[in-house]
């Protein structure tokens, strides 16, 4: 067991009515992280009792709204309601213990805690952090929230008015990664949707580590790749995998019968995500899978 929790927030394609948009929120004792925001994540967060305040950090795949369709919500959920309610219980707590809470002390209580928390989350003036690279950073703004964002009552805004970004660099001689939950997390170009060449348009995946060294790849959206990622498939531990059910030409996903022809040893180790309404109708666990990835379901990083 460990302290590192994954729950998916929703498990479906872009049109899944049954199952919400595929998301994954992970959790440790103190910070969490949500991959991915779709237009349906925060119904699903309420299902679950999760408060969505306590997420402090976003990280974005890619620019489809089931990926980052929810970060209008999030955006005016923190400036108008959940900003103003920490700075106030940030001023209560301040004024209940006038010292440092970063810093060692003699008293302890989750008061503290709480108060040691929003001293952290201060330095950012309680906004939350989206993670992506700079390429997909660049045109979220300007095709993707401005034309929701860009003003509220006497005033106009900007991205840095409602969150922080975290650029990261990522090509051919630089992968990037960055450090959340304890867990460490490398991107994977995907080959999910392109107008030239491969990769000209961004998406991306990730390879997820603890710190034993167990590795979780998460596919994001892709096609069937396995030149890409034959490597990781071999070597990672486990794999939550993108999975369209049904068959077609230039396909933007990978379909469940290019999956299916994987070696066993692969498949054995696939959890299978993002995928259509119909998935009653397969059994993938006979066809040597994991199994489908059930949504609102809370599953332990050390075990998966």
């Amino acid at each position: 067991m460990s302290n590192i929790k994954l729950t998916f927030v929703g498990t479906g394609s872009a049109f899944a009515k049954k199952n919400y948009q595929n998301n994954l929120l992970i959790e440790n004792c103190s910070e969490s992280i949500l991959i991915d925001c779709g237009s349906t994540a925060f119904r699903s967060l309420a299902e679950m009792k999760k408060n969505p305040a306590g997420i402090k950090n976003i990280f974005i795949s890619h620019l489809h709204a089931d990926h980052c369709g929810g970060l209008e919500e999030a955006a005016f959920m923190h400036y108008f309601v959940f900003r103003p309610m920490a700075r106030k219980r940030y001023k209560e707590l301040q004024e209940k213990f006038p010292f440092d809470p970063t810093k060692e002390s003699k008293h302890s209580g989750p008061e503290l805690t709480e108060y040691g928390l929003l001293q952290r989350y201060k330095d950012e003036d309680f906004k939350p952090t989206i993670i992506s690279t700079i390429n997909v950073l660049n045109n979220l703004w300007d095709n993707s929230l401005k034309g929701g964002l860009n003003s509220i009552q006497y005033q106009l805004t900007l991205m840095e008015d409602y969150f922080k970004t975290e650029a990261l660099v990522h090509n051919d001689k630089r992968h990037a990664s960055f450090t959340k939950c304890g867990l460490r997390f490398e991107l994977v170009r995907t080959d999910h949707v392109y107008i030239e060449k491969k990769f000209d348009v961004p998406s991306y995946g990730l390879i997820i580590e603890n710190n034993a060294g167990k590795q979780v790849l998460y596919t994001g959206d892709t096609k069937f790749d396995y030149e890409t990622f034959q490597w990781l498939f071999k070597n990672c531990d486990a794999i939550f995998h993108d999975c369209q059910l049904y068959d077609q030409q230039a396909s933007v996903h990978a379909t469940y019968n290019e999956l299916k022809g994987l070696p066993a040893d692969i498949k054995a180790k696939m959890w299978l995500m993002h995928y259509g309404d119909n998935f009653e109708q397969f059994d993938p666990k006979k066809d040597g899978f994991k199994g489908f990835v059930k949504q609102q379901v809370e599953m332990d990083f050390g075990e998966v």
